[in-house]
């Protein structure tokens, strides 16, 4: 549809797929950082009473 109408092939934006991929893996390592890091200072009577 694109090609037909304004004469310029589809490419995939790899480049906006890659930043995409980029953003969701750091946000992700961010956000389990914190609770892992709190978990891991706790001892080990702390992490089986806290249940």
């Amino acid at each position: 549809m694109i090609t037909s109408r304004w004469g310029d092939p589809w490419r995939l934006p790899l480049g906006v797929l890659g930043i995409i991929v980029a953003i969701v893996i750091i946000t992700s390592i961010l956000a389990v950082h914190s609770p892992a890091k709190r978990i891991h200072n706790l001892s080990i009577i702390d992490t089986i009473n806290a249940q």
